[in-house]
């Protein structure tokens, strides 16, 4: 059985949000699928019924991925792309532990949304240690997974 943590309205919106502009663009671009939270990517498998999973709150695969699986289970890997929407509840430590998971699985990057700031720190697989902070006022480009993307970091961060 899998359980989910209960969201707050603004990490419910800031993932909205950002959801919104990727699906729109990877739809336009043919780059594969973006997925809403929810969907539980089984990271590592000790045994047939064992599994360690992680839950993003936005998630993307390439095309190639989209059809080497059960549709009906959890998918059996990690995402290419992971987006986790953090409040002010969250540890930090456990955010981070969740992006080294990700990454060890084969994740290629992952953004974390500090919604209390209004920030968006970005860690790719190539450089873990490198965490790209983006501020109020900066412009988010899609680089490697979704070249063509420029999102304003203050249009994620609204409620309207």
């Amino acid at each position: 059985m899998f359980t989910t943590t209960p969201i707050n309205l603004m990490r419910a919106a800031v993932s909205g949000n950002l959801y919104r502009v990727l699906d729109a663009h990877v739809t336009t671009h043919r780059l594969g699928r973006v997925l809403p939270g929810g969907l539980h990517y089984v990271l590592w498998k000790a045994a047939e019924q064992v599994g360690f999973s992680q839950v993003p709150d936005v998630s993307f695969l390439r095309p190639e991925k989209l059809n080497v699986f059960d549709r009906w289970l959890p998918y059996p890997g990690a995402p290419d792309f992971a987006f986790e929407a953090v409040t002010i509840t969250e540890a930090d430590m456990i955010t981070m532990a969740k992006v080294r998971d990700y990454l060890a699985a084969g994740t290629i990057e992952v953004w974390i949304a500090y919604v209390g700031l209004g920030e968006i720190h970005r860690i790719h697989r190539d450089s873990p240690r490198l965490i790209r902070a983006y501020l109020p006022g900066d412009v988010l480009d899609g680089e490697t997974l979704f070249p063509g993307l420029q999102v304003p970091i203050s249009d994620l961060f609204t409620l309207i």
